[in-house]
């Protein structure tokens, strides 16, 4: 395929993860597999691979706009480290189909309950996270990123985001924690991925170079924006995408 028009998919792939939280693990697949005929296992490393230095680029533009919060997004990190090994590990004995079904249910319940959160009233938004869900909820939505992320390939950018949301950050600041985040989520991953697959940079560099445009282009036009209208329409719109990734991961199950 032409080098262009692998920058130019690379390119729209960085702007969306950026919007979304960083990662884009299941876009690359999705591009490597289908558009670029890669096998399932050097799709796995390449994305990974690919997905590394627009997060690193991301993560840059967003600390000059100082969004990102560094406390949670350590605290994810360290929960997600030690469940990429597990995830790595166990991906050689655990049946995909059944672990498709349960990524794709949890995806699913975490979209349904954005979508309600967008129809709640402004004046009960607060009540909806204790303090002791906040305390959770790091280790847990940075454990399922980690499981996601060793056992199929992906950056685990949707629980992450989803988990940063929950915990009531503003969706600029939780897409720039949620890229921070996954920056050490994904150097995990190249380590555990890189010897059991082939990467193949040369469908990978094109997406890399455009990813990385896109990445440092869309941190500075989302620090422009007004966050409570940001939240009021990516919130729900990020509730669908959970909703329609949870039923695709359910049904190849």
């Amino acid at each position: 395929m032409d080098i262009g028009v692998t920058v130019f998919l690379g390119f729209l792939i960085g702007c969306l993860i950026m919007t979304m939280g960083g990662g884009g693990g299941g876009y690359y697949l999705g591009v490597m597999t289908t558009v670029l005929g890669l096998s399932a296992s050097s799709a796995a490393s390449t994305s990974l691979v690919t997905a590394l230095p627009p997060l690193l680029m991301g993560v840059v533009s967003y600390s000059h706009e100082k969004q990102i919060n560094y406390k949670v997004g350590f605290r994810m990190m360290a929960y997600a480290a030690p469940a990429v090994i597990i995830g790595s590990i166990a991906a050689r004995f655990i049946d995909e189909k059944l672990y498709s079904i349960i990524v794709g249910l949890i995806l699913a319940m975490i979209g349904v309950q954005f979508v309600l959160r967008s129809f709640k009233k402004k004046g009960k938004r607060k009540n909806d996270h204790s303090q002791t869900f906040n305390k959770v909820a790091p280790g847990l939505f940075g454990s399922l990123g980690g499981l996601m992320c060793g056992i199929g390939g992906l950056s685990g950018g949707a629980p992450v985001m989803s988990g940063l949301l929950f915990m009531g950050l503003d969706f600029t600041n939780a897409a720039a924690t949620s890229a921070f985040t996954l920056t050490g989520i994904v150097a995990m991953g190249i380590v555990c991925h890189i010897s059991t697959g082939n990467v193949v940079w040369s469908a990978g560099i094109g997406l890399m170079i455009g990813s990385i445009i896109g990445a440092f282009v869309m941190p500075m036009l989302l620090t422009k924006l007004d966050p409570k209208k940001l939240n009021k329409y990516m919130v729900p719109i990020l509730g669908v995408l959970l909703i329609v990734m949870g039923i695709k991961n359910m049904m190849m199950g």
